[in-house]
């Protein structure tokens, strides 16, 4: 599955430049910084940050990195963005890999699923992290 997102973020079809034509890069950061959405995101990264997976995993995890912050940095020409878009496929990645089903993480995930930068406050929809991954893959 994580070939998958991979392929999916190499063809454009997950990170494209409609995801920040008609947005303010200043705005959506600042955004990013709401308190909320940082704690949020900081809660979730300590859960799985100490977790281990295989080497397959961990290669297939950077290359999901590397390939969004890509992706996004050419639909934003912006390098802060492209990196928190590259923290958020990185964290997405990694706990696809271990099963964590945090309902903040698969709300971001569906949002980024319905071609949406995430930022501010998220609303929270409930789905299990299975099918937020398929909606995004899809």
């Amino acid at each position: 599955m994580l070939n998958l997102l991979l392929k999916k973020i190499n063809e454009g079809k997950i990170i494209s430049d409609e995801m920040f034509s008609k947005m303010d890069i200043d705005e959506l950061l600042d955004l990013r910084d709401d308190s909320e959405f940082d704690f949020e995101w900081m809660r979730v990264f300590n859960q799985i940050e100490e977790s281990s997976y295989s080497e397959t995993d961990k290669q297939i995890v950077d290359n999901i990195r590397k390939e969004s912050y890509l992706k996004a940095y050419e639909a934003s020409n912006s390098s802060e963005i492209a990196s928190c878009v590259s923290d958020d496929f990185d964290l997405i990645a990694r706990a696809y890999v271990l099963s964590v089903n945090d309902c903040w993480l698969n709300s971001v995930m569906l949002i980024y699923a319905s071609n949406i930068f995430p930022c501010g406050k998220i609303k929270l929809i409930k789905t299990n992290i299975d099918e937020a991954f398929q909606k995004i893959i899809e």
